[in-house]
């Protein structure tokens, strides 16, 4: 008895010739999501997802494929880093503005504090504010 039966398909392209692997693909998803999640978690998100997403890139490119997933990683992060940075200036901003009236108000109440004086739109009386200095 003969076995004419064909075994050769389910095992077809045994010698690793099927589609090529792209090394940097899952670094560019972990750079994509550490920079999305860099818009919560202010620079230290941004900065690693810029990091592996370039290192993603990179791999890729090595092997001559491309990446776009890692190119996305990398201007997610850039935007993510470019407004941490904004968000940092303008607190800074608002508390140096805040911050230097609320000196200009204590001054006032040292120099007379029976006075009332306003602060963002309250009347508050000295003798209110500077218990709240001591």
């Amino acid at each position: 008895m003969t076995n004419d039966v064909d075994r050769s398909a389910p095992y077809a392209d045994q010698n690793g010739s099927g589609a090529a692997v792209n090394p940097g693909k899952t670094m560019g998803i972990v750079g994509l999501v550490l920079g999305i999640v860099g818009f919560v978690a202010a620079f230290v998100g941004p900065i690693a997802g810029l990091i592996v997403s370039i290192i993603g890139r990179s791999k890729s490119k090595a092997v001559g494929q491309k990446n776009g997933i890692a190119v996305a990683g990398i201007i997610v992060s850039i935007v993510a880093l470019i407004a941490n940075i904004i968000a940092v200036i303008v607190i800074i901003g608002l508390g140096v503005a805040f911050g230097g009236a609320a000196v200009d108000i204590v001054e006032q109440c040292q120099a007379d504090p029976t006075q009332t004086v306003e602060f963002q739109g309250q009347q508050l009386s000295c003798e209110e504010i500077l218990q709240g200095t001591n």
